[in-house]
């Protein structure tokens, strides 16, 4: 086996997740996106998303009235030191899907807002890893609301959190026997008769015309089931942080 094989499927399964997401925290410290960059990309960002937020070209991408499901589509608006949303916004989607599930209606200027916040303060090496737990779980404090993070892989444990909080952002190991498929963050929601859905799990559902539509997953009856049903089963967990509605 390859050094490259054995580190890949050394670290999901044997690196403590804790120590994983404090990594990640450490390589925000240490690697922040200039606030010069920040500012560029506000910047461009406020374009795509608010002044042209009447043209075709942006109603195609983003619609602010639902979930984000379709992050491959959002080549054009920036995030970090470098990068694209399409490309490491996935944690900017589960933030404002979650915002979307505790009863609020962001637009584009709050997903401006979101984006130059969380390049700040939980962009993983500029981005190019995506958004830290701690960064997330972060915003969601800042704002008052209660909030939990589990680095449990214990299945009765995910379901008790399930039980116990309004909303969900989980981080997972796209595939549990390779780091180098690196992390996915979504939002996962809890309707009023306890079912859950997974937003921008990359799936799609084909319409009568043969083309084809992202949408949520689910609905699953558990946390768990939930979560373990992305990437074709292929994920486990690296973080899982409720949130409560105020």
């Amino acid at each position: 086996m390859r050094w490259k094989d054995r580190i890949g499927t050394f670290i999901p399964r044997y690196v403590p997740n804790r120590l994983v997401a404090g990594i990640m925290r450490l390589l925000n410290i240490l690697h922040r996106t200039s606030k010069k960059q920040v500012e560029k990309n506000r910047i461009h960002n406020t374009k795509i998303l608010m002044e042209n937020a009447d043209t075709l070209e942006t109603r195609s991408f983003y619609k602010p009235d639902g979930f984000i499901e379709n992050q491959s589509q959002w080549r054009d608006v920036r995030f970090g030191s470098k990068y694209t949303m399409a490309y490491g916004g996935c944690g900017i989607f589960a933030v404002y899907n979650a915002l979307i599930a505790l009863g609020k209606k962001p637009d584009g200027s709050d997903m401006v807002k979101i984006i130059s916040e969380l390049e700040q303060s939980g962009a993983v090496w500029g981005g190019k890893l995506g958004i830290a737990p701690y960064g997330m779980r972060k915003f969601f404090v800042r704002r008052g609301y209660r909030t939990h993070i589990c680095y449990s892989r214990d299945k009765s444990v995910i379901g008790i959190l399930g039980e116990t909080y309004d909303t969900f952002i989980v981080t997972v190991y796209n595939d549990a026997k390779n780091i180098f498929r690196f992390v996915h963050n979504v939002s996962i929601t809890k309707d009023e008769r306890g079912r859950f859905r997974g937003h921008n799990c990359y799936k799609r559902r084909m319409l009568a015309n043969g083309d084809s539509i992202f949408v949520s997953d689910g609905p699953h009856p558990g946390l768990w089931e939930a979560i373990h049903r992305m990437s074709d089963g292929k994920a486990e967990i690296l973080s899982v942080i409720g949130i409560k509605a105020e």
